[in-house]
């Protein structure tokens, strides 16, 4: 993604390019001051004062993304727009407890703590034998694949 950054002030903008590696198509999108003042951000202490540029161009790739790739977010939101949602637009949105037969459905209790301990077995493991040597057993692997390697090139040829 190309973003190019544009202007001075309060016409300073980022705008974002996205080409899509499967289809090839191009979403170019824009964020500018005045759409950054318009949102309420431009005045915000923090990044917004420190590195207006960046965040400029941080809300371009957004948007190109969220335009032309929403695939590629996969319903994921940008956590710095999630965090100006604010707490006056968050709602609860914990589903009811289902219903069955007119009576609210409870779910199970949990099973009772047993405080029993149960001996278990102890087992050793194998010790690897005296003559275990992991390198040879890959030159081992890897000359057995080259030689299959090798027996169907010769089967293709023929």
């Amino acid at each position: 993604m190309d973003v190019e950054i544009t202007g001075e002030g309060e016409g300073l903008t980022a705008t974002a390019t996205l080409t899509r590696g499967d289809t090839g198509r191009k979403v170019v999108r824009s964020f500018s001051m005045a759409d950054a003042k318009r949102a309420g951000l431009a005045g915000k202490p923090g990044p917004w004062q420190q590195y207006p540029t960046r965040m400029l161009s941080a809300r371009a790739r957004t948007f190109a993304v969220r335009d032309g790739a929403p695939d590629a977010l996969m319903g994921l939101e940008v956590s710095e727009e999630v965090q100006n949602y604010g707490q006056d637009n968050a709602r609860d949105v914990t589903p009811a407890a289902p219903r069955r037969g007119g009576a609210v459905y409870r779910t199970p209790e949990p099973a009772p703590v047993v405080d029993e301990i149960h001996e278990g077995e102890v087992v050793e493991p194998n010790p690897l034998p005296a003559d275990y040597d992991p390198e040879a057993i890959a030159r081992e692997a890897f000359a057995k694949t080259a030689a299959d390697a090798a027996a169907l090139e010769d089967e293709g040829a023929a």
